[in-house]
C-alpha cells in the first residue's frame, strides 16, 4: 500500500522543480468542491472517497437510473460483484464497520460504460483522469476483457483509496498485473509501462504530476475524465488537456461527464453554469471536437470528444441524432443551449422505482436483488 508520505514527498520533488507561484497552485484540491481529498487523518477518514457524493441529490438520481433503464441480468450481476469487490475494500480500509451507500458509483459506472460502449464497444486500452474511487477500474475487470488501464491521480486521499482497490483487484486472479508508479520511484527501478498490451491486462497507477513524462503518445483508445475543470487550478487543468492531446489514439474518444446545471430551459440564460467553456475551446484548439453531447441529468453535462479526421468523427458528420449535432457550433454557451433544449423531454420529476437494484439504499452487495432482463 502506499503510504500518505511517499505521495507527499514526491509531490513536493515535483513541485520544486516549478516556479514558487506555480508550486503554490498546482497538483492541490482548489476549491471547487466541497471536499477536501488532499489530505485525510484516519482510515475511515479514506471511506467517503467510495460513495461519488456529487450525485448525492434525489432528482438527478432519478434522471440517471431513468436514462439507465430496467437493468438486463448480465447488470445486474456486475452490479452484485461491483458491491461485493467495495465491500472488501472498505474492510481493507478501516474496520470501523460504517456503512457505504453503492447505488451512486453503481449508477455511475453503468450509466458511463453504456455510453462509451456505443463509440468503442470493447477497447484494448483505458486512460482514467481523477480516477475517483477506482469504478473504473472495477467495470473492466468485472467486463472479463483484457485492458491496459492507467489511472491518474492529483489528491492524496482518492490515490490512497486507488491503491486499495487496484492492490486488491491484483489478487482475484493469478496473473493479473499492477504497477504503481510511486513504489517504483521510490524504489529508484525502471516503471514498466509500454504500448505493448499484456494478454492477461494489466493495470497501472500514476500522479499527475508524472503522468505526462510516463504515458505514450497516441495510445489510449478511451480516455474518462469527468470533473476536470472541478477542483483543480488551472495549472493543473492545462496539464490534463496536454496529457489527454498526446495521449488520445487516432480513433479514440474522450468521454466527459461534467457538473453543469440549469433549472429551466426557458430561463437558461440566467441559470446555467459555464465553467466548463474553457475546456470545450482548449479541446477545440487540440483539434478534438464534440461528437455527442447530453444532458443525462439537469445538472451532469455528458460528453463524448475525437479526433478531427477520425473515423468516428467522420461517422457523426453524417449523423441526424439530435445529440450528435455539435461539430460546427462554436460557442460554448450556444451548445450548452442547444443540449438543453434536447433534454426538455425528459420527466425531471420522477424519481425511478424501475429497478430493484436502486429502489432503496444498497450498503452491501448482500442487499442486491436480481430481476428480469431489459428486452
Amino acid at each position: 500500500m502506499i503510504s500518505a508520505e511517499n505521495f507527499l514527498d514526491s509531490r513536493e520533488r515535483a513541485r520544486s522543480l516549478l516556479s514558487p507561484n506555480q508550486a503554490m497552485e498546482s497538483y492541490e484540491n482548489w476549491g471547487k468542491v466541497s471536499e477536501n481529498w488532499s489530505q485525510y487523518n484516519s482510515p475511515k477518514d479514506l471511506l467517503p472517497c467510495l460513495t461519488h457524493d456529487t450525485m448525492h441529490d434525489a432528482k438527478e438520481f432519478g434522471e440517471i437510473i431513468e436514462s439507465i433503464g430496467s437493468l438486463s441480468s448480465v447488470e445486474l450481476v456486475w452490479a452484485q460483484e461491483y458491491a461485493k469487490i467495495y465491500d472488501h475494500v472498505c474492510t481493507l480500509i478501516s474496520s470501523s464497520l460504517q456503512s457505504i451507500d453503492f447505488r451512486y458509483g453503481i449508477a455511475k459506472t453503468l450509466l458511463d460504460w453504456q455510453m462509451i460502449r456505443n463509440y468503442v464497444e470493447s477497447p484494448n486500452s483505458i486512460l482514467d483522469l481523477n480516477v475517483g474511487c477506482g469504478s473504473n477500474s472495477v467495470a473492466t475487470y468485472l467486463f472479463e476483457h483484457p485492458v491496459k488501464y492507467t489511472a491518474v491521480e492529483t489528491f492524496l486521499a482518492e490515490y490512497i483509496v486507488q491503491n486499495v482497490v487496484f492492490s486488491y483487484l491484483s489478487t482475484l486472479e493469478a496473473n493479473d498485473r499492477f504497477y504503481d508508479l510511486l513504489d517504483f520511484e521510490k524504489s529508484n527501478t525502471p516503471f514498466p509501462i509500454s504500448e505493448e498490451l499484456e494478454p492477461e491486462g494489466e493495470r497501472f497507477h500514476v500522479p499527475t504530476w508524472l503522468a505526462e513524462s510516463y504515458l505514450s503518445a497516441n495510445s489510449y483508445d478511451v480516455i474518462i475524465a469527468p470533473n476536470i475543470p472541478c477542483g483543480i487550478s488551472n495549472h493543473d487543468f492545462m496539464r490534463l488537456i496536454k496529457i489527454v492531446e498526446k495521449s488520445l489514439s487516432s480513433n479514440g474518444i474522450v468521454y466527459m461527464r461534467h457538473k453543469e446545471s440549469f433549472e429551466y430551459v426557458e430561463k437558461f440564460v440566467e441559470t446555467v453554469d459555464l465553467d466548463n467553456s474553457s475546456l470545450f475551446s482548449k479541446m477545440r484548439e487540440c483539434k478534438i471536437m464534440p461528437i455527442h453531447c447530453e444532458f443525462i441529468s439537469s445538472g451532469h453535462l455528458t460528453t463524448v470528444f475525437a479526433r478531427i479526421g477520425s473515423n468516428i468523427y467522420e461517422s457523426v458528420k453524417a449523423s441526424k441524432k439530435i445529440e450528435q449535432q455539435f461539430l460546427e457550433t462554436e460557442s460554448y454557451g450556444d451548445i450548452l443551449l442547444k443540449v438543453a433544449q434536447n433534454f426538455s423531454n425528459i420527466n425531471k420529476n420522477k424519481v425511478t422505482e424501475a429497478d430493484p437494484v436502486f429502489s432503496s439504499i444498497i450498503s452491501h452487495s448482500r442487499d442486491i436483488n436480481v430481476s428480469s432482463d431489459r428486452k
